[in-house]
Order: C-alpha cells, then structure tokens, then sequence
C-alpha cells in the first residue's frame, strides 16, 4: 500500500463518519424542537 492511498482512504473514512455524526446531531436537534 503506498502512502497516497491511505491518506484518501483516511480522508474517505472520516467524510463518511463526518456525515453521519452530522445527520445523527442533525436529527437529534430536530427531536429536541419537536418534543419542544
């Protein structure tokens, strides 16, 4: 494995969980506004 694939797999991994750590805190304000 050379050097520049682990760095764009590294970068992959952490858009992926960036988004869903995202959506999670997204989803969680929402419910928050909605239980009011």
């Amino acid at each position: 494995m050379s050097i520049s694939s682990i760095i764009s797999m590294i970068v992959t991994v952490s858009v992926i969980l960036g988004g869903f750590v995202y959506f999670l805190l997204l989803a969680m304000k929402n419910e928050k506004t909605k239980n009011g």
